[in-house]
Formats: C-alpha cells, sequence, structure tokens
C-alpha cells in the first residue's frame, strides 16, 4: 500500500500506519491484561470456595498471605 502512495503523501502514510499499529497493539495488551485479570478472580473465587466447603466439613480455617498478586 504504502509502496503505491504518492511522495509528497508517503511520509504522511507510514506515520499513519505506525499510530495505528501501536494503537493495535495497545488494544491486544489491554485485552492480555483483562484475561489474566478475570483468570486470576476466577482461580481467587474456586479456592475460596472450595476452602468454605472444607470449614463446613469441619477443617478449620487457611489463611492466604497478604501478598500483592500481581
Amino acid at each position: 500500500m504504502l509502496g503505491n502512495a504518492p511522495r509528497h503523501l508517503r511520509d504522511n502514510y507510514e506515520a499513519e500506519v505506525q499510530r495505528l499499529e501501536l494503537a493495535v497493539k495497545r488494544a491486544e495488551s489491554v485485552v492480555n491484561k483483562e484475561r489474566m485479570d478475570k483468570l486470576r478472580r476466577e482461580a481467587l473465587l474456586k479456592a475460596s470456595k472450595e476452602e468454605k466447603e472444607k470449614q463446613k466439613q469441619g477443617k478449620g480455617k487457611w489463611f492466604l498471605k497478604q501478598c500483592e498478586l500481581f
């Protein structure tokens, strides 16, 4: 596409292509981050539910260490 662009517009076209590529990368990054956050939330919810079930069966409480998850 850039090879067919007129010479006086080629720089503008290249700048626009670069801007769009960066926008796509940012969007992919946001999607990947949201996907990982969702997986982490689901894992923590699952562990919490399993712990509550164990407590109902008479097991003692189990505490997660307070630390940064990410």
